[in-house]
Formats: structure tokens, C-alpha cells, sequence
């Protein structure tokens, strides 16, 4: 393919960039893009890739390594660089989160693990560590002579991350010279030999430190990965944790790698699970990287940046203003407001009531509205579900569980998006769009299968006759659970799962496929519960006419017109501190997910709100008007 002269570059799919966008997507050196809310982060990423593949600065056979931490954020960039880049290039561009890319590294590399360090019979399920367990073995190892104090005061939820995160693994055995040392070597031990012929217990911590050991120890494939990887991406750079910057440094921090890091300091909600604190100043330091900032907010009206500012501000008296690129679409005396309410039930019930009167008048769509709570969703869905029936309208959990992952994570899945495809197929006559995703797919997959026929005609016959075999077989069978594992079971054989494992890396280890691959059959057999026809079954599987309920954590990266927070009292927020600012932080990122209108509720059977007072009057500092809307207040059914 030619390449586009530098000089004569223009962005893909936008009209324009701004200024300093424009700067990031041509640095020629590191840089740190200071991104605040609905500044495009994905955007100008995919820009930056677009630029360095048709520029032909990043010179073929090299690729682009996107660094994302979570799984939707990577899958939604893989697939903006897809829209903009031409697929020829777009196929050296690899976005995957850090765990993925670290534990994929050990999958392929272990065997090249110093002895010491080897995993004899493999490892289990990777799983975060537990603070109990944390806590008896600090409490075994108390009674060390030389680290016993020092041991006694390690806080054991901040174990994994300190202690484990941030020890590098020597290649040889050698003694402690710290308690540090102490405890992770008799940890690791514990791990790795404790455990007779079972599996190795790990998490992807101490999966991040054993890739970040292979590729110290083995400089030929250190060579090669930095060969592979001259340009590298970190979405969210403000969440790295000690383990995560670690890795980085080790492996890329050295000339020739060219790092783009991506974040936002006032979105910074994971110091609680180990997040560095200062990553921003150690990127200019390790990584000389150069200081960009956007200033733009394609996301939120002018009136809900406004209030946004007054927020940031608390948390960096000199942060510059936002400029808003979207057009109000309502009254500002409506972009936001405190509902305050006396019962569990009256909040539910005139949210519910708010939504669909909202949704008829504005003609939107129930996943135009995002319901976000503080923590545990599952404990506030029953009565919104059961609020919102009420008005014909469905809400969805999307932190349920569903086997070993969550439905959130579930669904952005490429082997969810492949089988949702083939079905969507069997039960449509003509989707253009959706045919030419799954052939493409498919062509995917069969060039990773030597003895497959990958010619297009013959895959696209070998397709239509599947998709025409499953159309047979919806149109004659009753909905049930029965027929959606066998419907599952004809795909499993069509794509086949070992072709799969060769053409995404995200499911070479054999455990990873079979998570979503069960939590899809619970998911499809959930769908099915009270559906009567397949293109019903498909809708609530992809949860088109549900209004999304989840945790402010699993909404970055999110949007949606309206933003409903349930619940601003002590209860709810019982961390928060006002000396503390990662509980101003998160929200912070709950009021920046809505780009039209921010409704915040205050139920006083919940909690009070002395704790939290000083978030309300924040929000009066910003002009948000308070509502006291008491039971005879509602239309009363």
C-alpha cells in the first residue's frame, strides 16, 4: 500500500482535530495526552494509529500495541482503528487490556521461566487474592526474628499490589534483604510448591511479575517484542498500577519505543486496587515523554461542563476549563438536579416514572439512560426492576455474574459478537452489515486453519449454507433451553473453537474460551426464560430495550444521554472522605457520563448525608438545584 506523505495526512472519519489532538496524533517522540472527560481518547488513539500505518512511520512488518485496562476499551479501539484505517493496515494494530497481553506472554513463554520459577503443573483459574488468606499467612510469618514487626504492620488488602506488585522476581535464589523480600519469597513458595500436583495458585499480578521475568531473563524475546512493538498506547494511564508501570519500564522503557500515554488525573478511581499515584510525573521522567492537553469535550452540553469544572477544580485548582462541542438539547434549567425522596420505593418509583415520561417526549431509547450506583448493584435492582415493569420498561444488571465473568464484560466478547452474529443471520433475510462483519470474521479465522479452503467464494457459499441450515433449524424449533445449547453447539462446530484459539490471542489459554463459552450458554438460556420468538431471544441478549444498571467503576468509558445516580448518602458512600480525593474522583466520572442531563438522588431511609455533605454542596457551589420530592409529590398509583 503507498504511503500518505506526512505533510499530506488528514484525519479519517472526523472533519477536523483540534490543536493539541492534532499535536498528539503527529509527535514524533513519548507523549503524556491529557485527556479529560469526552475529550475522544479512543478517537484521537485511533487517529495516532491511522497516522503511523498510512504514514509509514511505523514501517511494515512492525505493529502498534494498544494497552488498554479495560476489555470493552480495548475491543471499542480495535474497532474504531478498524473504521479508519484501511484493513490491510489495520491488521497491524493489536488493542488488548494488560492482563491479557501479560498472561498471554507467560502462556506461550513459560517454558523459557528460570527454574526456579517454573510452573510444573501449570495454574488454575487466575483470581484476585484474597485478604483473608493474606491475612493468616502475614499473621504465620510475624514471628520472623529479623522482619516480624515490619511483617505485623503490612496492610494485607494493599498486599498484592505493594508487596507482590512492586518486587521484581530474581533469577536466582537469594536471601531476603527486606521484609518485602521475606514475604514474597515465602509467598511465591507457597504458590508455586506449596501445592503438591495441583495447579499453581496465581493472580494477574503475579502474572504480570513472572512475563516481566521471562523477557528480563530471555533477551532474544525481549528483542523481538520491542522489534514487534516500536509504538505503544496506555489507555488510562492514570489506573496503572506498580505491577503494570513495572512492566512497562522494563520492557519498553528504552530508545526506539515511541510510548503514547492517555489519562486523566481527575478520573483516577483505582488507587484503592493499587493504581501508582504520581504516574504522570513518572512517565516525563522514565519515558520523556512531552505534555499534551485537550482541552475539547465532544460528549457533555455546555451546561453540564460547566458543572463538571466547578467539580474538577476541587480536585486541581488549576485545571483548565473544557470547551463543549455538543449542542444542548434541552433546557439548561434541566441539565441537572438533586431529587431528594423519603423511601427506597418513591426513588424507584419516580425514576421509573421520570424515564419513561422522558423517553416518550424526546423519543429515545431505554439505553439512552444509565442508572449508576456507588456499589453492589444487585442490591438495588429488585425494586428499580420491579419500579420500571411497572411502566413497561426492563432494567438490566449489567454487573450480574454469569459463571466466572459478568455479563458486562461478557458481551463485548468476539466470540459472543461471531455467534450473535450467525444467529442475528438465521433470523433476518437481508442485514448487509452484519454479513459482511461475519464473513470477514470467518475469512479471519480460516486463514489460521492450514487446511481450510480460504478463498472468498468458497467461504462465502460455506457460510450462506450454514446460515440457511440454522434458519431451518430456528424456524422449526420452539424456543427452549434444549435447543439454544444445541444452537450453540452447530456454531462451536462451524467456527471451531481450535481455529478461534489461533486467530485471537485473547483466547489462546484454554480457560479463557471456556469462560465466555459457558457464560454465553447461561446467557443465551437466561435470554430465552421469557421470550417466545428467536429475534426476541437475540434483543434480550443483547439487552436492546433495557435501561443499564451498574457500578459508577464499570461506566468509564461509557456515555449516555441521561445519568441517573441512585443514592448520595452515607450508606451508599461510606468510603468517602473528604481528605481522600479518589472518592471526589469517581464522582466526578459518574457526573461526567451524561451529555444532556445529570439527575442525583438522596432517599433519607437510605442514609443520611452528613458524610457526604460536602459533595452537596459542591454540587450547589455548581448551580444544581435540589428537588424535594416527598410521596404526595408523585402521581401516586
Amino acid at each position: 500500500m503507498r504511503r500518505t506523505p506526512v505533510d499530506k495526512w488528514l484525519p479519517s472519519g472526523v472533519d477536523d482535530l483540534e490543536q493539541a489532538a492534532w499535536a498528539a496524533v503527529r509527535a514524533g517522540r513519548s507523549a503524556c495526552v491529557v485527556a479529560g472527560p469526552g475529550a475522544g481518547k479512543t478517537e484521537l488513539l485511533a487517529q495516532r494509529a491511522t497516522f503511523l500505518l498510512e504514514t509509514g512511520q511505523c514501517r511494515y512488518p512492525s505493529r502498534i500495541l494498544a494497552i488498554s485496562f479495560k476489555r470493552d476499551a480495548a475491543e471499542n479501539l480495535q474497532a474504531r482503528v478498524g473504521k479508519r484505517c484501511p484493513p490491510g493496515l489495520s491488521r497491524r494494530f493489536t488493542s488488548v487490556t494488560f492482563d491479557a497481553f501479560t498472561k498471554g506472554l507467560v502462556d506461550r513463554f513459560a517454558s523459557a521461566l528460570p527454574a526456579r520459577w517454573r510452573l510444573p503443573n501449570g495454574y488454575g483459574d487466575v483470581s484476585a487474592i484474597d485478604k483473608v488468606r493474606v491475612k493468616g499467612f502475614l499473621s504465620r510469618h510475624a514471628n520472623s526474628p529479623a522482619w516480624g514487626r515490619s511483617i505485623a504492620a503490612m496492610d494485607p488488602a494493599a498486599f498484592e499490589s505493594t508487596v507482590l506488585g512492586q518486587w521484581r522476581l530474581p533469577v536466582e535464589q537469594s536471601d531476603s534483604q527486606n521484609a518485602t523480600e521475606f514475604v514474597a519469597n515465602w509467598w511465591w513458595f507457597d504458590q508455586l510448591r506449596g501445592r503438591g500436583a495441583e495447579p499453581a495458585n496465581l493472580s494477574f499480578t503475579m502474572l504480570n511479575r513472572l512475563a516481566e521475568l521471562i523477557l528480563r531473563h530471555n533477551p532474544l524475546i525481549l528483542r523481538a517484542l520491542r522489534q514487534t512493538y516500536p509504538y505503544v498506547f496506555i489507555d488510562e494511564c492514570q489506573d496503572t498500577s506498580f505491577a503494570q508501570y513495572d512492566f512497562l519500564l522494563s520492557v519498553f522503557g528504552v530508545l526506539g519505543v515511541c510510548v503514547t500515554a492517555v489519562g486523566d488525573e481527575k478520573q483516577k478511581i483505582m488507587e484503592w486496587a493499587g493504581a501508582v499515584p504520581d504516574v504522570f510525573a513518572r512517565l516525563r521522567k522514565d519515558f520523556d515523554t512531552e505534555p499534551i492537553q485537550l482541552l475539547c469535550n465532544y460528549r457533555s452540553s455546555p451546561e453540564l461542563v460547566r458543572i463538571q469544572h466547578v467539580l474538577a477544580q476541587a480536585l486541581d485548582s488549576s485545571v483548565e476549563a473544557a470547551q463543549s462541542r455538543q449542542v444542548a438539547a434541552i433546557d439548561v434549567r434541566d441539565a441537572a438536579g438533586i431529587w431528594s425522596l423519603d423511601s427506597t420505593q418513591s426513588e424507584a418509583r419516580y425514576v421509573a416514572e421520570h424515564v419513561s415520561r422522558d423517553m416518550a417526549r424526546r423519543a429515545l431509547r431505554p439505553r439512552d439512560y444509565g442508572l449508576l450506583v456507588r456499589q453492589r448493584a444487585g442490591d438495588f435492582e429488585p425494586l428499580l426492576a420491579h419500579e420500571f415493569a411497572n411502566v413497561g420498561l426492563r432494567v438490566r444488571n449489567e454487573a450480574q455474574r454469569l459463571g466466572r465473568t459478568t455479563l458486562q464484560d461478557l458481551v463485548i466478547e468476539p466470540l459472543v459478537a461471531l455467534y450473535l452474529g450467525l444467529l442475528r443471520l438465521a433470523t433476518r433475510k437481508r442485514d448487509r452489515d452484519t454479513w459482511l462483519v461475519v464473513a470477514e470474521t470467518i475469512r479471519h479465522l480460516r486463514a489460521h486453519d492450514p487446511g481450510a479452503e480460504s478463498a472468498g467464494p468458497v467461504l462465502g457459499r460455506r457460510l450462506a449454507a450454514f446460515v440457511r441450515d440454522l434458519r431451518t433449524h430456528l424456524s422449526s424449533t420452539p424456543v427452549g433451553k434444549e435447543t439454544c445449547e444445541l444452537l450453540l453447539t452447530k456454531i462451536d462446530e462451524f467456527v471451531d473453537l481450535e481455529s478461534v484459539a489461533k486467530a485471537f490471542p485473547m483466547y489462546r489459554s484454554a480457560d479463557t474460551l471456556s469462560i465466555v463459552r459457558e457464560a454465553m450458554q447461561l446467557h443465551l438460556v437466561r435470554s430465552a426464560t421469557s421470550c417466545l420468538a428467536w429475534v426476541d431471544v437475540l434483543d434480550a441478549f443483547e439487552g436492546t430495550d433495557c435501561v443499564p444498571l451498574m457500578t459508577v467503576h464499570k461506566s468509564k468509558g461509557l456515555e449516555f444521554d441521561t445519568m441517573v445516580m441512585i443514592g448520595l448518602d452515607d450508606k451508599t458512600w461510606w468510603s468517602y472522605t473528604p481528605d481522600n480525593p479518589e472518592g471526589l474522583a469517581t464522582f466526578f466520572v459518574a457526573v461526567s457520563r451524561a451529555k444532556q442531563r445529570v439527575v442525583i438522588t438522596h432517599c433519607s431511609q437510605r442514609g443520611s448525608r452528613a458524610q457526604v455533605a460536602p459533595l452537596f454542596d459542591l454540587l450547589r457551589r455548581a448551580g444544581v438545584p435540589e428537588t424535594d420530592l416527598t410521596v404526595p409529590a408523585l402521581s401516586g398509583r
